[in-house]
């Protein structure tokens, strides 16, 4: 599962990565002084802020995508959930 999440994600991440050059080189080599850029510590991200970062725009009802992307949605709410709850460390 986490393999092929990185696959999934890994083309959009060396975009990011070409984006910003130099920069992510930087970033790189110093993660700590990148943080005030890419971290907004001001503020606990909570499951609804999470949420409303994001649109869903579904597939036709019926459709076989739709019932993926459903999926998808649950799971990714689910991690959002538990890391508000403290099921997870990842908020």
């Amino acid at each position: 599962m986490v393999i092929s999440m990185y696959f999934r994600v890994r083309p959009a991440i060396c975009q990011f990565e070409e984006g910003l050059g130099d920069l992510w080189k930087q970033v790189k080599r110093n993660p700590n002084a990148g943080r005030v850029l890419f971290v907004n510590r001001k503020e606990k991200l909570t499951f609804n802020k999470s949420k409303s970062l994001y649109n869903v725009q579904y597939s036709a009802d019926g459709s076989n995508y739709r019932a993926e992307e459903s999926d998808t949605i649950y799971a990714w709410e689910t991690v959002l959930n538990e890391a508000e709850t403290g099921q997870s460390n990842l908020l």
